[in-house]
């Protein structure tokens, strides 16, 4: 009896090991390769996600592992029935490899829709009736079993999300005896352009903070990003390395950074949200960042959610590029009812299929509670401090007017047949986030200024790169003839040194690598790490002539480049600030910008009735995002009839027009788009449309929802 046992116990194991070879053979080469291979260089995903470090080894681990453990487990449970032990093995073989050729068809050879779909219908008939017919087929799959051991070992000793996973802490080193504090505020997606008043100088009536500012600080004009994306120039400019490909936005990567040049001498209030550049010993006593990044677990059930629309983006028969999953983002968390509420919109948080362009709404919302949190730690202490703050603004979607009100919005930040009109729609929109900005700026001045920290402290405001609105280029990528780069490298950099009681407006070419080597003259430290940034006086002849935009990423939703780097000429590059911007007339008219241009702007603010009105059979649709908006400011929709391409047309709540619309052709629909002020406190009390005949008379259009 003990011999057939044996013989029975030994039938069992080789069942098993077969089937667990199958298993990981076959997840292998269709789940666990193809996502780690794309999480491989996608380190800001974890920190997304607020995964740890040795957090990541576990996951990868359970990822290319536990699935097969479970589907040979559940396989041999049937056992007892072979046939559909055997049915329920080849099927899920069978199921895993379409799930291969799935994204051979889309991804290698470019495949979509119905021809797509038919051709993975009959492969997966093909797989199932090979791999039940050839013993030497099943043989030979078991071979890969290997792949997914050998993509864990790709991804934890070759990639920048490896070198996260594995990385220890790194030492710090003494802030060579400085004992004033420092505040850095990092803004995101900001084009200084947008503060300037066409005369090389700030619009002081739109931006009255950051003019003041100019007052006491040194207004470093001629100053560049390196970097399109957040988790390449934010590096930048605190370590004063040069972007590079294949690197992550953490420490492992960037172990020489402000935040370790000052982590031994001051106390740390440090906020990051896309990167983590602050070792965990460093920043571990960091209240806020500590409250937002490091308390808690990890966010598993949003990094599964995403990882499955990312998958599914790789077998669906559509034609988007799955990269744009990776686009950083803040999961948002269940926040306070004053932060997470829309203008009557649903007051809850977004669920997992909501749209991203939701999303972003929400997380745009919570910067400002991020910013409150971090300037309630900015305060004297008897140790110096270093605060240093992320802000996702004025970063799109942009929601924000100056005094602060927001509304909600699901439209794209670009669109790749976008009209010339809703570019500069777009554009006015992000002046008025910036002007939002512009109080949270008069906010910081007025606590460190009433604590009497301001005038002993360094005050450092930034950016991380810029923004395009050049009509028919990618808004966030140097694209077409590249010639929008200049756009995207144009940020602010605004230092007020310790003492500093006059300001000054510098001209000499500065990079954001350039901005450690700043920082450390002007505090009278040295650096103790070899940068790429240097001090404009140290700069060669030619080195002073030009500035760099480095391409280390491809563009999401645009052709790959062929150049790695784009050299802009510094004298252009300096006289497109000098006379970027326009000067209000008006200063209390915020969309002055947007309308003056337009050939009825001298409609705005006239009562309806002081026009001869006739009843149109004209009707319009408002989109769905902008029928919840009250009051409405950003009005949108679709015009139900054909209208000519000249026409024009007038929006008004209630008896007087605030707000224009030329007809803007977007993919073959006519439609309209335009911006109304808002007013503290007022409601939409009846919105109206109306074709513009002429200066005298109106034709007014069914408008509906």
């Amino acid at each position: 009896m003990n011999v057939f046992a044996g013989g029975a116990q030994r039938r069992t194991l080789a069942r098993a090991s077969i089937y667990f070879c199958d298993m990981l053979a076959a997840w292998g080469i269709a789940i666990a390769q193809p996502m780690l291979s794309l999480l491989s260089s996608n380190t800001d995903f974890f920190i997304t996600y607020r995964v740890a470090s040795h957090e990541v080894i576990w996951f990868v681990i359970t990822l290319a592992i536990l699935p097969p453990i479970v589907l040979s487990g559940l396989g041999l449970m049937l056992s007892g029935k072979p046939a559909w032990a055997q049915h329920f093995h080849d099927g899920c073989i069978t199921i895993l490899i379409c799930i291969w050729l799935a994204q051979v068809l889309k991804l290698s050879l470019g495949l979509s829709g119905f021809i797509y779909v038919c051709l993975l219908v009959v492969a997966g008939m093909g797989v199932n009736a090979l791999y039940g017919s050839f013993a030497g087929l099943r043989a030979w799959l078991r071979y890969l079993a290997i792949v997914p051991l050998l993509a864990v070992g790709m991804f934890l000793f070759a990639s920048a999300s490896g070198r996260y996973a594995r990385a220890s802490d790194v030492a710090v080193v003494q802030g060579q005896g400085v004992k004033n504090s420092i505040v850095m505020v990092m803004f995101d997606e900001f084009a200084v352009t947008s503060l300037l008043n066409g005369a090389g100088d700030i619009d002081a009536a739109r931006f009255p903070n950051f003019a003041r500012l100019k007052q006491s600080s040194t207004w470093f004009r001629d100053y560049s990003s390196t970097a399109e994306v957040t988790h390449k120039a934010i590096p930048a400019a605190i370590s004063g390395i040069r972007p590079r490909a294949n690197t992550s936005s953490t420490f492992a990567d960037h172990p020489n950074s402000l935040f370790t040049l000052f982590g031994a001498s001051h106390q740390m209030n440090v906020t990051e949200i896309i990167t983590k550049l602050c070792p965990p010993s460093i920043c571990s006593d960091s209240k806020v960042a500590n409250a937002q990044q490091t308390s808690g677990s990890a966010q598993w059930a949003g990094l599964l959610r995403r990882l499955r629309s990312i998958l599914w983006q790789r077998l669906d028969a559509s034609e988007k590029n799955e990269m744009k999953l990776f686009e950083a983002f803040v999961p948002v968390e269940r926040a306070s009812a004053s932060t997470t509420t829309m203008a009557n919109a649903q007051q809850e948080e977004p669920k997992a299929e909501t749209p991203a362009t939701i999303i972003q709404n929400f997380v745009a919302l919570n910067q400002t509670e991020n910013f409150n949190k971090w300037l309630g730690q900015v305060r004297p202490s008897r140790t110096p401090s270093f605060n240093y703050i992320h802000l996702l603004l004025p970063h799109q979607p942009w929601i924000y007017y100056p005094d602060g009100f927001y509304y909600s919005t699901a439209e794209e930040e670009w669109l790749k047949n976008e009209t010339q009109w809703e570019t500069s729609v777009k554009q006015q929109r992000s002046i008025l986030q910036a002007q939002y900005v512009d109080t949270l700026v008069g906010r910081l001045l007025d606590q460190m200024q009433s604590d009497g920290l301001y005038e002993d402290s360094m005050v450092i405001f930034t950016a991380d790169h810029g923004v395009s609105f050049d009509y028919g280029y990618n808004r966030r990528f140097a694209s077409n003839d590249l010639k929008n780069a200049s756009d995207l490298m144009h940020v602010p950099l605004f230092i007020h040194s310790p003492g500093q009681s006059v300001g000054a407006v510098s001209d000499e070419n500065l990079e954001n690598i350039d901005l450690v080597s700043v920082i450390a003259e002007q505090l009278k430290i040295s650096v103790p790490w070899k940068m790429d940034g240097m001090l404009p006086s140290s700069k060669s002849g030619s080195q002073k002539k030009i500035k760099t935009l480095y391409f280390v990423d491809d563009p999401y939703g645009s052709a790959k480049r062929t150049v790695k780097e784009v050299v802009v000429d510094n004298d252009v590059f300096l006289k497109e600030i000098k006379t970027a911007g326009t000067a209000l007339v008006n200063a209390n008219d915020v969309l002055e910008s947007l309308y003056k241009t337009t050939p009825f702007n001298e409609l705005r603010g006239k009562e309806i009735s002081s026009f001869t009105i006739t009843k149109g059979e004209l009707t319009a649709t408002l989109d769905a995002d902008i029928v919840v908006q009250n009051p409405k400011v950003l009005v949108r929709g679709t015009f139900d009839q054909l209208v000519k391409a000249n026409d024009w047309f007038a929006i008004a709540d209630g008896e007087r027009i605030t707000g224009l619309s030329p007809t803007v052709i977007q993919k073959k629909t006519q439609r309209f788009v335009g911006l109304l002020p808002h007013i503290a406190g007022a409601q939409t009390s009846s919105l109206r449309m109306f074709r513009i005949t002429d200066s005298t008379h109106l034709e007014e259009i069914s408008l509906g929802e």
